[in-house]
C-alpha cells in the first residue's frame, strides 16, 4: 500500500493519507520515511514522485514542500529518508544516491 498510517498498539488503523500509486497530491508512489515537526505536521518522503509533501496531523491537507526532477537519465533524484531537526528548525532530506539538502523547515512551509 502507498500509504501514511497512525496505528493503535493493537494493530489498528486510526488515520491513513494515500491509497493506489499516483503523482497526484493526494496520492503517494512509495512513500519510504516521515517525520513529525514541533506541530506534529507529518512529513513524507515521497520517493518515486521525487517531492516531498507536507500533512497536517490529522492526515489531510497534503501540500508539495519540495520536489526535485532529473537533470539527466542517470541523475533522478529520489528522497529516501527525512529528519526534522527541532533545534534549527531544519528538514535534512537524504536522498538514496547519498546526497543531503537542508531546508529550513518554516520558510519551506510559507511558500
Amino acid at each position: 500500500m502507498h500509504r501514511v498510517c497512525e496505528v493503535h498498539k493493537t494493530g489498528r488503523v486510526l488515520k491513513a493519507f494515500g491509497s493506489s500509486p499516483g503523482n497526484y497530491v493526494f496520492q503517494l508512489n512509495i512513500p519510504s520515511s516521515v517525520s513529525l515537526d514541533d506541530e506534529e505536521r507529518v512529513t513524507v518522503a515521497d520517493n518515486v514522485n521525487g517531492r516531498v509533501l507536507m500533512l497536517s496531523r490529522e492526515l489531510t491537507s497534503p501540500r508539495v514542500i519540495a520536489s526535485w526532477r532529473p537533470q539527466s537519465q542517470e541523475d533522478y533524484p529520489l528522497p529516501y529518508r527525512l529528519h526534522y531537526d527541532s533545534l534549527t528548525g531544519n528538514l535534512l532530506v537524504g536522498f538514496f544516491n547519498g546526497r543531503v539538502d537542508v531546508f529550513n523547515f518554516n520558510e519551506q512551509i510559507k511558500k
